[in-house]
């Protein structure tokens, strides 16, 4: 199956630049991944760079944020981010592997069952 990602944006710092306030200068996210049942996460943060496009504070979406994180890194960083993830789904699925358990309760020999 395959992996589903997801961002889940979990702080917004916000400072005054250039005399405007409430401008998003950092997010804390946390890049989710989900297998079947089995999910995982790694948090970070990106530093935003306010650009010619603001948006008021009371305006700003969860798409946007989003935009704003994935276009603050580079493919290579994406790649190692997802890759992590997957790491740590590969590892809990290891750890719930159930190994067929071939054992066999026994009476005692010396015991006649009648």
């Amino acid at each position: 199956m395959a992996i589903s990602y997801e961002w889940e944006i979990t702080e917004i710092l916000t400072d005054t630049v250039d005399d405007t306030q409430g401008v998003i200068v950092e997010v804390s996210w946390k890049r989710i991944g989900t297998d079947g049942d089995v999910t995982s996460h790694v948090n970070g943060k990106s530093t935003l760079n306010p650009g010619e496009s603001f948006i008021p504070l009371a305006d700003v979406t969860q798409e946007n944020v989003t935009s704003w994180i994935e276009s603050s890194m580079d493919e290579v960083e994406h790649s190692l981010l997802e890759e992590q993830v997957q790491i740590s789904i590969q590892k809990i699925k290891e750890a719930q592997e159930v190994v067929e358990d071939t054992r066999v309760v026994t009476t005692f020999p010396w015991v006649t069952v009648e």
